[in-house]
């Protein structure tokens, strides 16, 4: 394994490389004040999306791909791996006391902060496998405290590009142990859900269909007794009550038990009280659901909008907000109407400013 990789000078348009170098010669140039003037610069721009902006515009920001030796940056135009991968650690408190954590991890090989000032590129060794590359980024990423669901496709890709930037003080630990986990995602199946047709289960849905009919609790039993529907001689209603009891029981034994050994839960449990409804009367109260979208957003709540990577769902949040806030019908569709419109608070730390012209110009 030669750990060597592609060097490009003269910014990320820059596609064909200029040399090959390895770890030592990269430490080097992190470290020597070659990039000092430029990334200091770079700090200076207090606004992210402004870093952003001056490294892909800047001819002076070369950068690395640590993956291996290309003929020309892209995955398709591999000559060499390297049996290196590079993580990025964005947005760090506090970036020293993160490196020096790092430097106690037997697998991490090189490290250094951003160009941005509150990163930290972390390189590890893994097997010289392209194909698997992926899978043992992903699973090293993972095992820095980053979820793979937080990764998109340029960040996994074996060819992405890294900056260089100015560090006084790289780690690097030639005899670094191998990292040779790979990540391996979940397969989902399909599982067709199943009536619950057991005894108890019928007895569950019998005693709710009543109390959703309006039935009082002398009626369920009236209705249990007349039914004779009874268990180890116990009436279905009462079984169903002693059940719940004794899980009432229990639940404020344990949270006894908690306050007892808490003080600070001692003094909420002094300034408040607690009133536990019982399951029939919270039915017999329920009012029908109130909706802001109809079918779809409701009145009282929290909505979670979830996906895969790049499914647009930064897109549809702020459309719903566009469309509440002007009272549209959501994506004009007349059986998503809008009750009433809303003031909208958005907050985001994601998405780019693009996204913002996106939404100015659907309005």
């Amino acid at each position: 394994m030669s750990e060597r990789f592609s060097f490009y000078k003269g910014g990320i348009w820059v596609t064909k490389p200029t040399r090959e170098i390895d770890i030592p010669k990269l430490k080097e140039l992190v470290s020597n004040g070659t990039y000092k003037v430029v990334v200091e610069k770079i700090r200076s721009l207090k606004i992210k999306e402004a870093q952003r902006e001056f490294k892909r515009t800047s001819n002076q920001m070369d950068y690395v791909t640590i993956g291996g030796t290309f003929h020309s940056r892209g995955k398709a135009q591999i000559a060499t791996v390297s049996g290196l991968c590079c993580v990025d650690i964005d947005d760090i408190k506090n970036v020293e006391e993160m490196k020096r954590k790092l430097m106690e991890n037997k697998f991490v090989h090189f490290c250094f902060i951003s160009p941005s000032g509150k990163g930290l590129k972390v390189v590890a060794k893994i097997p010289p496998d392209a194909t698997k590359y992926e899978a043992y980024f992903i699973s090293f990423a993972n095992s820095l405290g980053i979820k793979p669901e937080s990764l998109d496709t340029s960040t996994k890709d074996i060819s992405r590009a890294c900056f260089l930037s100015y560090d006084s003080e790289p780690y690097y630990n030639p005899d670094s142990e191998i990292w040779v986990t790979r990540y391996e995602p979940v397969v989902w199946q399909e599982v067709e859900l199943q009536k619950d047709r057991s005894r108890s289960g019928y007895e569950f849905r019998e005693v709710v269909n009543l109390l959703r009919e309006g039935k009082s609790e002398k009626e369920v039993k009236e209705i249990a007794a007349k039914q004779q529907k009874k268990v180890d001689n116990v009436v279905m209603w009462e079984k169903w009550r002693a059940e719940g009891t004794h899980y009432h029981n229990m639940t404020l034994k344990g949270a006894q038990t908690y306050v007892r050994t808490h003080p600070a839960a001692q003094q909420i449990a002094l300034e408040r009280t607690f009133d536990t409804p019982n399951l029939m009367t919270a039915l017999k109260d329920l009012k029908p659901k109130e909706w802001i979208i109809e079918g779809l957003f409701p009145k009282i709540g929290i909505l979670y909008l979830s996906g895969a990577p790049k499914s647009f769902k930064s897109m549809i949040a702020f459309y719903t907000a566009l469309c509440l806030a002007t009272g549209r019908d959501w994506f004009e569709q007349e059986k998503y109407k809008i009750s009433e419109k809303k003031k909208i608070l958005i907050i985001q730390e994601e998405n780019d400013l693009d996204m913002l012209y996106k939404i100015r110009d659907l309005a």
